[in-house]
């Protein structure tokens, strides 16, 4: 009898300490204190896709600073291929900042992915 309460009695001291255990880290994710602006955006878009009013979208990987700024940028991916979108993107990464990861309230920064939108004007009013 005692040989099968003994290893019970185990099993249950070590899942009681488990669970006094801390949780782990505190991990807070990066995220955008500031990015470009619509007028920013429009700045850069590529003139035929802007005229044919097609929408475009980059997605681009950066590492970035302790002080929030983006570097060592590159582009992941880029839709629809062959219209330029991705030719303005140099010029709106410098409008991005970035509150950088902490793990236990420290700063640890990792890389971060993220999608650059363009999204074509309103047509017109029709002629009354």
């Amino acid at each position: 009898m005692l040989n099968r309460t003994l290893p019970g009695l185990a099993a249950l001291a070590v899942v009681a300490s488990l669970s006094a255990c801390e949780k782990g880290p505190d991990i807070v994710p990066a995220k955008f204190t500031a990015r470009p602006s619509a007028s920013d955006i429009a700045e850069v878009y590529p003139a035929f896709a802007r005229m044919a009013r097609i929408p475009g979208k980059v997605k681009m990987r950066c590492e970035y600073s302790i002080s929030g700024t983006l570097q060592r940028c590159r582009q992941i991916a880029v839709a629809p291929e062959g219209l330029n979108f991705e030719a303005g993107v140099p010029r709106l990464l410098s409008k991005y900042t970035v509150s950088p990861q902490t793990y236990d309230g420290r700063p640890a920064p990792a890389p971060i992915t993220f999608v650059i939108s363009f999204t074509p004007p309103s047509a017109p009013a029709p002629y009354a």
